[in-house]
């Protein structure tokens, strides 16, 4: 039996789930649901918003929205924080 090429590996095991968890957001057409996908998939795998409760998202929020003060400089808008909250709350286990 042939063995799989490592470029073969990273395409099943990180490409493939990020784009399965893309495909299973909920209101995944939402401008909501956009923001989530560009401003967390900058620096990260894409989590489930049911992978969280509500107090739990509004607390990793913020941690995030610190970490991109420290890494770019700035962080997400007011609004687009309130838009992402809102999103991740609604969607929240």
């Amino acid at each position: 039996m042939k063995s799989l090429s490592l470029p073969t590996w990273l395409v099943l095991f990180v490409l493939l789930p990020a784009c399965a968890s893309v495909q299973s957001l909920p209101e995944q057409d939402s401008a909501a649901a956009k923001l989530f996908v560009s401003q967390c998939r900058a620096c990260h795998a894409l989590p489930h918003p049911g992978r969280n409760s509500p107090d739990e998202w509004s607390h990793i929020l913020a941690v995030m929205d610190q970490r991109m003060v420290e890494r770019f400089g700035k962080g997400l808008a007011e609004e687009e924080r309130d838009v992402l909250l809102t999103y991740l709350r609604e969607n929240a286990r």
